[in-house]
Protein backbone atom coordinates (compact mmCIF):
# COMPACT_ATOMS: atom_id res chain seq x y z
CA UNK A 1 0.00 0.00 0.00
CA UNK A 2 1.58 3.56 -0.65
CA UNK A 3 2.39 6.04 2.01
CA UNK A 4 -1.56 7.64 3.00
CA UNK A 5 -2.24 10.96 3.23
CA UNK A 6 -3.51 12.17 6.83
CA UNK A 7 -3.32 15.82 6.33
CA UNK A 8 -3.70 18.43 4.33
CA UNK A 9 -3.69 22.36 4.75
CA UNK A 10 -5.01 25.45 2.02
CA UNK A 11 -3.13 28.67 3.29
CA UNK A 12 -4.65 31.34 2.58
CA UNK A 13 -4.81 35.22 2.78
CA UNK A 14 -8.30 35.38 3.99
CA UNK A 15 -9.07 32.27 5.62
CA UNK A 16 -12.70 32.84 6.35
CA UNK A 17 -13.39 33.65 2.86
CA UNK A 18 -11.52 30.32 2.00
CA UNK A 19 -13.49 28.38 4.47
CA UNK A 20 -17.12 29.86 3.46
CA UNK A 21 -15.69 28.97 -0.51
CA UNK A 22 -14.97 25.37 0.08
CA UNK A 23 -18.00 25.04 2.49
CA UNK A 24 -20.56 26.52 -0.47
CA UNK A 25 -18.04 23.93 -2.92
CA UNK A 26 -18.49 20.93 -1.79
CA UNK A 27 -20.31 20.96 2.14
CA UNK A 28 -17.23 21.11 3.94
CA UNK A 29 -17.77 22.40 7.55
CA UNK A 30 -14.88 24.27 9.23
CA UNK A 31 -14.51 24.80 12.66
CA UNK A 32 -12.19 27.93 14.07
CA UNK A 33 -9.62 26.99 16.01
CA UNK A 34 -7.54 30.27 16.99
CA UNK A 35 -10.21 33.06 16.49
CA UNK A 36 -6.98 35.46 16.25
CA UNK A 37 -5.33 33.83 13.08
CA UNK A 38 -8.87 32.58 11.77
CA UNK A 39 -7.37 29.03 11.40
CA UNK A 40 -10.19 26.36 10.93
CA UNK A 41 -10.11 22.46 11.17
CA UNK A 42 -11.91 20.95 8.15
CA UNK A 43 -14.17 18.15 7.93
CA UNK A 44 -14.57 16.87 4.70
CA UNK A 45 -16.06 13.21 5.42
CA UNK A 46 -12.53 11.54 4.24
CA UNK A 47 -8.77 13.13 5.58
CA UNK A 48 -8.92 15.80 7.65
CA UNK A 49 -7.62 19.06 6.81
CA UNK A 50 -7.76 22.79 8.26
CA UNK A 51 -7.55 26.28 5.98
CA UNK A 52 -5.82 28.94 7.69
CA UNK A 53 -3.23 32.17 7.04
CA UNK A 54 -0.22 31.73 6.29
CA UNK A 55 3.15 33.60 5.04
CA UNK A 56 3.33 30.59 2.45
CA UNK A 57 0.14 30.47 0.59
CA UNK A 58 -1.22 27.47 -0.97
CA UNK A 59 -1.96 24.02 -0.23
CA UNK A 60 -0.14 21.34 1.81
CA UNK A 61 -0.50 17.76 1.82
CA UNK A 62 1.14 15.82 4.70
CA UNK A 63 1.92 11.86 3.95
CA UNK A 64 2.49 9.44 6.43
CA UNK A 65 6.04 7.54 5.90
CA UNK A 66 8.00 4.87 7.57
CA UNK A 67 10.93 6.71 7.22
CA UNK A 68 11.74 10.81 6.84
CA UNK A 69 15.00 10.94 5.77
CA UNK A 70 14.65 8.36 2.77
CA UNK A 71 11.66 9.49 1.60
CA UNK A 72 12.93 13.28 1.53
CA UNK A 73 16.07 11.82 -0.21
CA UNK A 74 13.93 9.84 -3.07
CA UNK A 75 12.20 13.73 -3.33
CA UNK A 76 15.30 15.18 -4.37
CA UNK A 77 15.80 12.60 -6.52
CA UNK A 78 12.97 13.10 -8.55
CA UNK A 79 13.31 16.91 -8.57
CA UNK A 80 11.98 18.08 -5.71
CA UNK A 81 12.95 22.04 -4.62
CA UNK A 82 13.77 23.12 -1.27
CA UNK A 83 14.26 19.92 1.39
CA UNK A 84 14.26 20.71 5.21
CA UNK A 85 13.84 18.30 8.00
CA UNK A 86 13.44 15.93 9.92
CA UNK A 87 11.85 18.68 11.80
CA UNK A 88 10.14 18.03 15.25
CA UNK A 89 6.91 20.13 16.05
CA UNK A 90 5.39 19.16 19.42
CA UNK A 91 4.52 15.47 19.43
CA UNK A 92 5.40 15.37 15.03
CA UNK A 93 8.09 15.03 13.39
CA UNK A 94 8.05 15.97 9.88
CA UNK A 95 9.88 16.92 6.13
CA UNK A 96 9.06 19.47 4.13
CA UNK A 97 10.00 19.86 0.27
CA UNK A 98 8.80 21.97 -2.71
CA UNK A 99 7.06 19.73 -5.43
CA UNK A 100 8.80 20.18 -8.78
Amino acid sequence: MPDPVVRWEINSRDPAAQQRFYGTVFGWTTTVVDSASGYGLVETGGTPGGIGPEPHYGTRIYVEVGDIPAALDRARAAGAGHTEGPVTIGSFVLGVFEDP
